[in-house]
Parts: C-alpha cells; sequence; structure tokens
C-alpha cells in the first residue's frame, strides 16, 4: 500500500450532482493570477493537518489515578497553541481572521469555500478544546474562576462558530452532513451549557443568538437528508423549550 496519493484538484472532474464540488470554484476572467492546482493542493495540506490535530488529541483532560477525568488548562492551552500555529501557517489565499465580525461574504473569489470550511473546522476545534471545562461544571453543578474562564472560552467559540458553519453550508454543499452535525452537537452542547445556573454568568449574548442560527441551518435539508431534517426538529424544540424555561 503506497503512502502518497495524488492530491485532487480543481481541474479535475469533481461533481455533485450538476453542481460543482464547491460552488464558485471557477476563476474570474480577470483573475490571470490564481492557479487552481495550487490553491487546491494548499487546501488539502491544510485539511489534513487539521485532520491529524483532531486525531491526535481533542479532549483537554488529565486523567487522575481513581481513573476519573478532570479538565487540564494546560493541555488546552497547547492544543490552542497548535491549532493556531496551524492558522499563522495557512497560504494567503486560504488564510483568515480570526473572527467572524470580519469575514467577507464568499461569492467571486474562488477559494472562499475552501476558506469558509477551514474557518468552520478552526472554531469547531476551537470549542472542542474547552468543552471538557464545561462538562466538568456540569457534573460538579459548580465552577471556581478558573473554570469560569475557560467555561467562556467555550462559548466565545461557539458563537464564532455557528456563523462560520451556516456561511460554510450555504457553499459547500459535499459537506453539508459534516457541517450540520457539528452544527447539532456544538450546539446541543452549548444548550447544556447555557441551561447550567453556575454558567450563566460567563455566556454572553452572542451564545444565545448563535443558537437561534444553528436552528436556522437546518432548513431546507428535510429534501437533502431526513436525518439531518430530524436533527433540526430536535435542535429546534430543545432551543424552544430554553426559552420557555428561561421566560
Amino acid at each position: 500500500m503506497t503512502s502518497f496519493v495524488p492530491v485532487p484538484t480543481g481541474s479535475d472532474h469533481w461533481t455533485w450532482g450538476s453542481s460543482q464540488l464547491f460552488e464558485s470554484s471557477t476563476p474570474s476572467d480577470n483573475d490571470s493570477e490564481f492557479n487552481p492546482e495550487r490553491s487546491d493542493l494548499s487546501y488539502f495540506v491544510a485539511e489534513i493537518a487539521m485532520r491529524k490535530m483532531l486525531q491526535r488529541c481533542t479532549w483537554s483532560t488529565s486523567t487522575l489515578a481513581q481513573g476519573s477525568h478532570v479538565y487540564a488548562p494546560i493541555v488546552a492551552a497547547e492544543l490552542e497553541r497548535q491549532l493556531d500555529e496551524w492558522l499563522q501557517l495557512l497560504p494567503q489565499q486560504l488564510s483568515f481572521r480570526p473572527s467572524s465580525a470580519t469575514r467577507s461574504r464568499p461569492g467571486c473569489d474562488p477559494s472562499s469555500a475552501h476558506v469558509e470550511f477551514l474557518r468552520t473546522q478552526y472554531y469547531a476545534f476551537k470549542a472542542s478544546i474547552y468543552w471538557p471545562a464545561v462538562y466538568e461544571a456540569l457534573t460538579a453543578g459548580e465552577a471556581n474562576s478558573d473554570l469560569l474562564y475557560h467555561c467562556a472560552k467555550f462559548f466565545t467559540s461557539f458563537a464564532e462558530f455557528v456563523p462560520s458553519a451556516v456561511a460554510a453550508i450555504a457553499v459547500c454543499k459535499p459537506n453539508l452532513w459534516t457541517l450540520c452535525t457539528s452544527v447539532f452537537t456544538i450546539s446541543m452542547a452549548a444548550l447544556a451549557g447555557v441551561t447550567e445556573p453556575c454558567l450563566v454568568v460567563v455566556v454572553p449574548r452572542e451564545a444565545i443568538h448563535g443558537l437561534e442560527l444553528a436552528s436556522k441551518a437546518f432548513d431546507g435539508t428535510a429534501e437533502i437528508s431526513p436525518s439531518l431534517a430530524d436533527m433540526g426538529a430536535i435542535l429546534k424544540e430543545s432551543i424552544q423549550r430554553y426559552h420557555h424555561s428561561w421566560m
């Protein structure tokens, strides 16, 4: 079994029904410097690196002698360092600022779909780093100031993740399942966190807005996948129950 596999490029015949793998993947006539093969190669290298990080470790905990797990801030810090190093090493055509507020709208940029998907993975990974802090608070029913600080980072990452995921869903049709299931899983985790009384003080308003946006991400999925439609219905119902309980 060979260790080297040629990387697919935009010049290959990749199709998704009648649509291209990524929308807006054809360079404009005035974009003479765009190199599809170089852009695709850079994207796949970045994607492989991200997946290797995810496979290596996304659970920032330490195991105690009795076998129980506790949140480990030092592990979380190292994972975030590796993630930010990955971001800094992205080539210019795939680079993005770590803030959805400054994200440009996808469209004429041939690599915008690639950028949106990588950005979404960035925030999904970041949320997974800090989820164990929230889980520990949920399990204990309390959190000290240090744990609250890291829980706040989870909610901030979630608030950035959802707009990125929604933007990616609009342009990355082949990744629809991955994106929607990520929205469902991370949003349900966030919903568990925002309903915990000891964490209310660190839940930003943007995270609550993110829940509303997440529920809309599944609109139109019934025609594509009944299972995705079911996820969307479960998420919407859970969010509605949350609002009723806090009114």
